[in-house]
């Protein structure tokens, strides 16, 4: 593995959040200034942490509910589209 770097910018306010951990920078945050963790003032990386989860765990599982729901009321739907073409088949004989 290669050395890891932090990143820095001069205004922190400035730059764009895009995502809850990504930012990008913009014209007033200045070009970003990368350099080795621990020195310069870049901060530090702490070794046997572990980030926390920026999932949100109950979202996520009425979101499976709700998927899981949905799929179980259309295959209800295709089973009773099945079931009324199979009579409308049997009747035509």
């Amino acid at each position: 593995m290669g050395p890891t770097y932090t990143t820095n910018a001069l205004k922190l306010l400035s730059l764009c959040l895009v995502l809850q951990n990504l930012f990008l920078n913009t014209v007033s945050s200045g070009e970003p200034i990368q350099g080795t963790p621990g020195l310069e003032g870049m901060g530090t990386i702490a070794q046997g942490y572990q980030e926390m989860s920026n999932v949100e765990i109950v979202d996520e599982l009425v979101n499976m509910i709700i998927a899981q729901r949905a799929y179980e009321t259309n295959s209800r739907a295709i089973r009773a589209a099945n079931e009324m073409l199979r009579d409308v088949i049997n009747v035509g004989r």
